[in-house]
Protein backbone atom coordinates (compact mmCIF):
# COMPACT_ATOMS: atom_id res chain seq x y z
CA UNK A 1 0.00 0.00 0.00
CA UNK A 2 1.19 3.29 -0.54
CA UNK A 3 0.15 6.53 1.11
CA UNK A 4 0.24 10.02 1.36
CA UNK A 5 1.56 10.69 4.66
CA UNK A 6 3.22 7.99 7.05
CA UNK A 7 3.39 8.64 10.60
CA UNK A 8 6.68 7.22 12.65
CA UNK A 9 6.08 6.45 16.08
CA UNK A 10 9.52 4.84 17.51
CA UNK A 11 8.23 3.07 20.88
CA UNK A 12 10.50 2.55 24.01
CA UNK A 13 9.23 1.75 27.63
CA UNK A 14 6.02 4.15 27.14
CA UNK A 15 3.27 2.43 28.66
CA UNK A 16 1.51 4.89 30.59
CA UNK A 17 1.45 7.68 27.60
CA UNK A 18 0.97 4.86 23.84
CA UNK A 19 -2.27 4.54 24.05
CA UNK A 20 -2.79 8.60 24.05
CA UNK A 21 0.00 9.04 21.32
CA UNK A 22 -1.66 6.01 18.98
CA UNK A 23 -5.53 7.26 19.67
CA UNK A 24 -4.20 10.79 18.61
CA UNK A 25 -3.07 9.40 15.11
CA UNK A 26 -6.40 7.51 14.57
CA UNK A 27 -8.52 10.68 15.25
CA UNK A 28 -7.24 12.72 12.59
CA UNK A 29 -9.33 14.55 10.51
CA UNK A 30 -7.33 13.68 7.54
CA UNK A 31 -8.70 12.44 4.64
CA UNK A 32 -6.22 11.02 2.12
CA UNK A 33 -4.45 7.90 2.52
CA UNK A 34 -2.56 7.79 5.66
CA UNK A 35 -0.39 5.10 7.47
CA UNK A 36 1.10 4.63 10.74
CA UNK A 37 4.54 3.03 11.24
CA UNK A 38 5.45 1.65 14.55
CA UNK A 39 8.78 0.66 16.05
CA UNK A 40 9.30 -1.61 18.86
CA UNK A 41 12.67 -0.66 20.16
CA UNK A 42 12.84 -3.86 21.88
CA UNK A 43 10.55 -2.44 25.15
CA UNK A 44 10.85 -4.30 27.94
CA UNK A 45 7.93 -3.20 30.04
CA UNK A 46 4.61 -3.38 28.71
CA UNK A 47 4.26 -0.61 25.96
CA UNK A 48 3.27 -3.36 23.16
CA UNK A 49 0.96 -5.41 24.95
CA UNK A 50 -1.30 -1.94 25.90
CA UNK A 51 -0.65 -1.09 22.12
CA UNK A 52 -2.23 -3.83 20.90
CA UNK A 53 -4.68 -4.27 23.22
CA UNK A 54 -5.75 -0.48 21.70
CA UNK A 55 -5.00 -1.54 18.14
CA UNK A 56 -7.37 -5.20 18.51
CA UNK A 57 -10.29 -3.27 17.65
CA UNK A 58 -9.20 -0.74 15.07
CA UNK A 59 -11.43 -0.52 11.79
CA UNK A 60 -10.49 2.95 11.10
CA UNK A 61 -8.69 3.94 7.37
CA UNK A 62 -5.29 4.23 8.80
CA UNK A 63 -3.06 1.84 7.87
CA UNK A 64 -1.14 0.10 10.83
CA UNK A 65 2.15 -1.01 10.79
CA UNK A 66 4.53 -2.57 13.31
CA UNK A 67 7.85 -3.16 13.17
CA UNK A 68 10.40 -4.91 16.04
CA UNK A 69 13.74 -4.85 16.69
CA UNK A 70 15.53 -7.01 18.46
CA UNK A 71 16.86 -5.20 21.05
CA UNK A 72 17.05 -1.21 22.07
CA UNK A 73 18.78 0.17 19.43
CA UNK A 74 17.85 3.56 20.21
CA UNK A 75 15.54 6.61 18.70
CA UNK A 76 17.78 7.57 15.82
CA UNK A 77 17.58 3.54 14.81
CA UNK A 78 13.90 3.70 15.34
CA UNK A 79 13.54 6.74 13.25
CA UNK A 80 15.63 4.92 10.43
CA UNK A 81 13.71 1.78 10.61
CA UNK A 82 10.53 3.44 10.15
CA UNK A 83 11.75 5.90 7.34
CA UNK A 84 12.92 2.68 5.52
CA UNK A 85 9.31 0.62 5.74
CA UNK A 86 7.38 3.77 5.26
CA UNK A 87 5.50 4.24 1.74
CA UNK A 88 4.29 7.73 1.81
CA UNK A 89 5.11 10.75 0.11
CA UNK A 90 5.89 12.77 3.32
CA UNK A 91 6.45 11.82 6.44
CA UNK A 92 6.14 12.86 10.10
CA UNK A 93 8.06 11.47 12.75
CA UNK A 94 5.67 11.74 16.19
CA UNK A 95 7.78 10.76 19.76
CA UNK A 96 5.60 8.01 21.08
CA UNK A 97 4.97 9.53 24.72
CA UNK A 98 3.80 12.78 22.85
CA UNK A 99 0.45 13.45 21.14
CA UNK A 100 -0.88 15.44 18.22
CA UNK A 101 -3.49 18.00 17.63
CA UNK A 102 -6.92 16.26 15.59
CA UNK A 103 -6.11 18.24 12.69
CA UNK A 104 -2.21 18.42 12.96
CA UNK A 105 -1.71 16.26 9.51
CA UNK A 106 -4.62 17.85 7.68
CA UNK A 107 -3.16 21.32 8.13
CA UNK A 108 0.10 20.56 7.60
CA UNK A 109 -0.76 18.13 4.28
CA UNK A 110 -2.92 21.20 2.82
CA UNK A 111 0.54 23.14 2.73
CA UNK A 112 2.15 20.59 0.06
CA UNK A 113 -1.33 20.79 -2.09
CA UNK A 114 -1.12 24.72 -2.24
CA UNK A 115 2.77 24.50 -2.69
CA UNK A 116 3.87 20.87 -4.30
CA UNK A 117 7.52 21.90 -4.40
CA UNK A 118 7.63 22.25 -0.80
CA UNK A 119 9.84 20.15 1.36
CA UNK A 120 9.22 20.54 4.86
CA UNK A 121 6.12 22.05 6.04
CA UNK A 122 6.69 23.44 10.14
CA UNK A 123 3.93 22.93 12.68
CA UNK A 124 3.78 24.95 16.45
CA UNK A 125 4.12 23.26 19.37
CA UNK A 126 2.90 23.38 22.89
CA UNK A 127 4.24 21.73 26.05
CA UNK A 128 2.19 19.26 27.91
CA UNK A 129 1.13 18.89 31.35
CA UNK A 130 2.80 21.89 31.82
CA UNK A 131 2.26 24.48 29.74
CA UNK A 132 5.89 25.96 29.48
CA UNK A 133 5.86 29.35 28.37
CA UNK A 134 9.60 29.76 26.76
CA UNK A 135 10.52 26.63 25.50
CA UNK A 136 8.37 25.70 22.17
CA UNK A 137 5.48 27.88 20.94
CA UNK A 138 7.40 29.81 17.88
CA UNK A 139 6.58 33.27 16.60
CA UNK A 140 6.29 32.71 13.11
CA UNK A 141 7.90 36.00 11.20
CA UNK A 142 8.45 34.25 8.28
CA UNK A 143 5.94 31.99 6.52
CA UNK A 144 7.00 30.80 3.71
CA UNK A 145 10.81 30.27 2.45
CA UNK A 146 11.66 29.78 -1.20
CA UNK A 147 15.21 29.42 -0.47
CA UNK A 148 18.45 27.83 1.05
CA UNK A 149 19.32 31.39 2.17
CA UNK A 150 15.53 32.10 3.33
CA UNK A 151 15.49 28.59 5.29
CA UNK A 152 18.74 29.41 6.77
CA UNK A 153 17.70 32.79 7.65
CA UNK A 154 14.88 31.50 9.50
CA UNK A 155 16.76 28.54 11.59
CA UNK A 156 19.60 30.68 12.27
CA UNK A 157 18.74 34.28 12.63
CA UNK A 158 14.78 34.13 13.47
CA UNK A 159 15.27 31.02 15.28
CA UNK A 160 11.60 30.33 14.23
CA UNK A 161 12.27 26.42 13.03
CA UNK A 162 13.15 24.11 16.28
CA UNK A 163 15.99 21.35 15.61
CA UNK A 164 13.17 18.60 16.51
CA UNK A 165 12.58 16.03 13.88
CA UNK A 166 9.18 15.76 15.28
CA UNK A 167 6.21 18.20 14.48
CA UNK A 168 7.68 18.47 10.85
CA UNK A 169 6.09 16.91 8.02
CA UNK A 170 8.79 16.18 5.20
CA UNK A 171 9.31 14.83 2.07
CA UNK A 172 10.50 11.42 1.83
CA UNK A 173 12.36 11.95 -1.59
CA UNK A 174 14.08 14.62 -0.13
CA UNK A 175 15.08 12.67 2.60
CA UNK A 176 16.55 9.42 0.88
CA UNK A 177 17.92 11.37 -1.65
CA UNK A 178 19.91 13.48 0.88
CA UNK A 179 20.93 10.70 2.87
CA UNK A 180 18.95 12.36 5.63
CA UNK A 181 19.06 9.63 8.19
CA UNK A 182 19.85 9.89 12.13
CA UNK A 183 23.47 9.15 13.46
CA UNK A 184 22.58 5.58 15.12
CA UNK A 185 23.74 5.48 18.68
CA UNK A 186 23.89 8.88 19.26
CA UNK A 187 22.41 10.86 21.92
CA UNK A 188 20.85 14.51 21.31
CA UNK A 189 20.46 13.42 17.47
CA UNK A 190 18.71 16.10 16.05
CA UNK A 191 21.09 19.08 17.02
CA UNK A 192 23.47 17.07 14.01
CA UNK A 193 20.63 15.88 11.95
CA UNK A 194 19.25 19.54 11.94
CA UNK A 195 22.72 20.93 11.02
CA UNK A 196 22.80 18.89 7.67
CA UNK A 197 19.06 19.31 6.94
CA UNK A 198 19.80 22.59 6.72
CA UNK A 199 22.58 22.40 4.04
CA UNK A 200 19.92 20.95 1.82
CA UNK A 201 16.48 22.34 2.42
CA UNK A 202 15.11 25.26 0.16
CA UNK A 203 11.29 25.17 0.56
CA UNK A 204 9.65 24.95 3.99
CA UNK A 205 6.43 26.41 4.99
CA UNK A 206 5.45 27.69 8.54
CA UNK A 207 1.95 26.80 10.34
CA UNK A 208 1.26 28.96 12.75
CA UNK A 209 -1.15 26.57 14.61
CA UNK A 210 0.07 24.68 17.65
CA UNK A 211 -0.44 20.79 15.67
CA UNK A 212 2.39 18.74 18.51
CA UNK A 213 1.95 18.66 22.18
CA UNK A 214 5.22 17.82 23.55
CA UNK A 215 5.09 16.08 26.92
CA UNK A 216 7.33 17.39 29.77
CA UNK A 217 8.72 14.09 31.26
CA UNK A 218 11.23 13.48 34.44
CA UNK A 219 12.96 10.31 33.65
CA UNK A 220 12.68 10.67 29.53
CA UNK A 221 16.02 9.98 27.45
CA UNK A 222 16.93 13.40 27.48
CA UNK A 223 16.48 13.65 31.82
CA UNK A 224 17.10 10.56 32.57
CA UNK A 225 20.79 10.59 31.44
CA UNK A 226 23.83 10.55 33.20
CA UNK A 227 25.99 13.86 32.63
CA UNK A 228 29.64 12.16 31.32
CA UNK A 229 27.39 10.24 29.16
CA UNK A 230 26.27 13.57 27.85
CA UNK A 231 28.93 15.18 27.36
CA UNK A 232 30.68 12.72 26.16
CA UNK A 233 27.73 12.61 23.06
CA UNK A 234 27.91 16.59 23.00
CA UNK A 235 31.79 16.64 22.27
CA UNK A 236 31.16 14.39 19.34
CA UNK A 237 28.32 16.13 18.02
CA UNK A 238 30.18 19.74 18.34
CA UNK A 239 33.00 18.55 17.42
CA UNK A 240 31.69 16.76 13.95
CA UNK A 241 29.61 20.37 13.48
CA UNK A 242 32.81 22.49 13.53
CA UNK A 243 34.83 19.86 10.94
CA UNK A 244 31.84 20.17 8.74
CA UNK A 245 30.87 23.94 8.85
CA UNK A 246 29.66 25.12 5.25
CA UNK A 247 31.84 27.02 2.65
CA UNK A 248 30.70 30.45 2.88
CA UNK A 249 27.85 30.20 5.36
CA UNK A 250 30.71 29.05 8.36
CA UNK A 251 30.23 32.71 10.09
CA UNK A 252 26.14 32.49 10.44
CA UNK A 253 26.80 28.81 11.68
CA UNK A 254 29.26 29.41 13.92
CA UNK A 255 27.54 32.15 15.74
CA UNK A 256 24.72 29.51 16.15
CA UNK A 257 26.62 26.27 17.54
CA UNK A 258 29.08 28.08 19.43
CA UNK A 259 26.67 29.65 21.43
CA UNK A 260 24.97 26.73 22.15
CA UNK A 261 28.09 24.45 22.81
CA UNK A 262 29.08 27.42 25.32
CA UNK A 263 25.84 26.54 27.04
CA UNK A 264 27.27 22.81 26.93
CA UNK A 265 30.18 23.69 28.37
CA UNK A 266 29.03 25.29 31.55
CA UNK A 267 27.21 22.41 31.99
CA UNK A 268 29.67 19.64 31.47
CA UNK A 269 33.26 21.67 31.67
CA UNK A 270 33.90 20.54 35.13
CA UNK A 271 32.77 16.95 34.49
CA UNK A 272 34.87 15.95 31.16
CA UNK A 273 37.94 18.17 30.63
CA UNK A 274 38.11 16.90 27.07
CA UNK A 275 35.28 19.54 25.99
CA UNK A 276 37.94 22.37 25.95
CA UNK A 277 39.61 20.67 23.16
CA UNK A 278 35.87 21.74 21.25
CA UNK A 279 36.06 25.28 23.43
CA UNK A 280 39.32 26.25 21.88
CA UNK A 281 38.23 25.01 17.94
CA UNK A 282 35.37 27.50 18.26
CA UNK A 283 37.29 30.43 20.15
CA UNK A 284 39.74 30.50 17.47
CA UNK A 285 37.33 29.74 14.45
CA UNK A 286 35.28 32.96 16.19
CA UNK A 287 38.41 34.78 16.73
CA UNK A 288 39.21 34.58 13.09
CA UNK A 289 35.87 36.29 12.10
CA UNK A 290 36.20 38.77 14.58
CA UNK A 291 33.26 37.79 16.17
CA UNK A 292 34.23 39.68 19.55
CA UNK A 293 30.45 39.23 21.38
CA UNK A 294 30.75 35.11 20.72
CA UNK A 295 34.61 35.14 22.05
CA UNK A 296 32.87 36.95 25.00
CA UNK A 297 30.17 34.54 25.61
CA UNK A 298 32.41 31.66 25.13
CA UNK A 299 35.37 32.68 27.61
CA UNK A 300 32.86 33.64 30.14
CA UNK A 301 30.93 29.85 29.42
CA UNK A 302 34.68 28.50 30.05
CA UNK A 303 35.08 30.21 33.30
CA UNK A 304 31.65 29.25 34.75
CA UNK A 305 32.33 25.48 33.12
CA UNK A 306 35.47 25.38 35.56
CA UNK A 307 32.92 25.42 38.51
CA UNK A 308 30.17 22.63 39.69
CA UNK A 309 27.85 25.29 40.40
CA UNK A 310 28.59 27.16 37.32
CA UNK A 311 25.62 26.15 35.59
CA UNK A 312 23.06 27.62 38.32
CA UNK A 313 25.00 31.15 38.04
CA UNK A 314 24.24 31.07 34.17
CA UNK A 315 20.80 30.26 34.42
CA UNK A 316 20.54 32.95 37.12
CA UNK A 317 21.94 35.42 34.64
CA UNK A 318 19.70 34.04 31.90
CA UNK A 319 16.04 34.42 33.94
CA UNK A 320 17.37 38.09 34.72
CA UNK A 321 17.73 38.35 31.10
CA UNK A 322 14.37 36.32 30.49
CA UNK A 323 11.72 37.13 33.66
CA UNK A 324 8.93 33.84 31.72
CA UNK A 325 12.20 31.31 32.07
CA UNK A 326 10.90 31.44 36.13
CA UNK A 327 7.42 31.10 35.49
CA UNK A 328 8.62 27.95 33.45
CA UNK A 329 10.43 26.66 37.07
CA UNK A 330 7.74 27.48 38.63
CA UNK A 331 5.69 25.07 36.52
CA UNK A 332 8.15 22.13 36.56
CA UNK A 333 8.84 22.06 40.14
CA UNK A 334 4.31 22.35 40.69
CA UNK A 335 4.44 19.15 38.05
CA UNK A 336 6.92 17.43 40.13
CA UNK A 337 5.35 17.80 43.36
CA UNK A 338 2.01 16.10 42.31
Amino acid sequence: MSASVSVIVPVYNVSPFIGDCIKSVMNQSYQGEMECVIIDDGCTDDSMTVLDNFLKDYQGPIHIAIYHHEKNRGLSAARNTGTRHASGKYLFYLDSDDVISTNCIERLMEQTVLEPKVELVQGNAEAIPVKLSASYTRHFPVLYAKSNEEVRFCFYQNRQMPCNAWNKLLKRDFILNNDLFFREGALYEDVLWSFYLMKCLSNVIFVSDVTYYTRFRPGSIMSGTDKLTSAIHYQQIYHEIYKNLTPNNEEEELAFYAKAFANVYIRHGHIMPKLKDVYRLYRDKALEYRMIGGCLRLFICRFLGMYKYGWTVAGIMKRIEHPSRLKDDFERIRYRMR
